[in-house]
């Protein structure tokens, strides 16, 4: 049981960094076709904090909600990514100057 929670949690975290390396690469080719800036680099904050959070739950072997810890990495990578994918849209979708 505990090789099938390894697997998930790795295959997760898979997935939701190729999800923020896509928003990244979003936000480069905007700012090279566009000229303005849209901060694609601050979109490794979020991976450094969900993987440090996944991380945290893959070696310390305890459940999801017992590690205070790992639940605060993961809710600020959460948050992070949050408040960067909504700034990325309002830049592309926003008002020109």
């Amino acid at each position: 049981m505990e090789t099938i929670k390894q697997v998930l949690l790795a295959y997760s975290w898979l997935i939701i960094v190729a999800l923020i390396v896509f928003l990244a690469r979003i936000g480069y080719f905007y700012q090279k076709t566009s000229g303005e800036r849209s901060g694609y680099l601050w979109f490794s904050i979020p991976a450094l904090f969900l993987s440090g959070g996944i991380i945290w739950y893959m070696f310390h072997n305890v459940n999801l909600v017992q590690e205070s810890v790992a639940n605060a990495l993961l809710s600020i990578g959460g948050f992070s990514l949050l408040l960067l994918s909504s700034r990325l849209q309002h830049i592309m979708t926003g008002e020109r100057r």
